[in-house]
């Protein structure tokens, strides 16, 4: 469980990772996903639209190079964060026959601070 820094709401989101046990990011040929949510999700809930956010390595948000990692989400999506301590978890997906493997790579919690400036 890893507990990032703490992030100002409207300040470009980055997070830097580096890969463990083997791999690296082609490993993962069904993409990465990066979640925030204000809680953990429940075992009901069957997709990511209660998540406060989402980048993807399909949406260029998320990029690798061999074993490090680095997820960017502009201000403009940071700006409509909740300023509170959120959960986030970072998967990664292997496609597979008969069913995709999913991983999770790490995940913890953040606190997002209130911006002061509101008009950029």
């Amino acid at each position: 469980m890893t507990y990032l820094d703490d992030h100002v709401r409207g300040d470009t989101f980055r997070y830097e990772f580096e890969l463990g046990n083997g791999w690296t990011g082609t490993d993962f040929t069904g993409g990465l996903l990066f979640t925030l949510r204000t809680r953990a999700g429940s075992s009901t809930e069957e997709d990511d639209e209660s998540a406060v956010d989402q980048a993807s390595a399909d949406d260029a948000e998320i990029t690798m190079n061999g074993t490090l990692g680095v997820i960017i989400i502009p201000a403009s999506r940071t700006k409509a964060w909740p300023a509170k301590n959120l959960k986030w978890d970072l998967q990664g997906k292997v496609t597979a026959t008969p069913e995709d493997l999913v991983y999770t790579i790490d995940l913890g919690d953040i606190r997002i601070l209130p911006d002061i400036t509101r008009t950029q």
